[in-house]
């Protein structure tokens, strides 16, 4: 049988989670785009997602010595083939970083909904 909560005490319990909502932890987007266009992935690890920081740190870091390599080297055409490979890694990983944010948003204020739901249910 279903528990029945009256309406006045799920009200009440939903009230203490209305003031929560603005105070929720967040990560801005912008910041997060301009961190990993500055530092590959740097961005994805402020949105807590240091795991795939890390993986495009090292991916960008080693396509973009490469590409310096190679054109140091006087291997243009190779410089101007790892640059053009690397162009498309390097702007996913500065739109990745905004995506990681705006997640990291949506998971706070999910939980915070979670808990709500959970608290009117009681």
């Amino acid at each position: 049988m279903t528990k029945v909560v009256p309406v006045q005490r799920r009200i009440t319990a939903l009230e203490g989670f209305v003031d929560r909502g603005p105070r929720l932890p967040g990560r801005s987007s912008t910041l997060a785009a301009t961190m990993s266009a500055v530092i590959p992935g740097s961005g994805q690890v402020y949105s807590g997602r240091v795991t795939d920081g890390l993986r495009h740190f090292l991916f960008n870091t080693v396509m973009i010595l490469a590409t310096i390599s190679f054109a140091h080297g006087e291997h243009v055409p190779a410089a101007v083939l790892t640059g053009a490979l690397e162009l498309p890694f390097y702007m996913g990983n500065i739109r990745g970083a905004a995506a990681s944010a705006k997640r990291f948003e949506r998971d706070r204020r999910l939980e915070l909904l979670g808990q709500a739901i959970e608290a009117s249910a009681r």
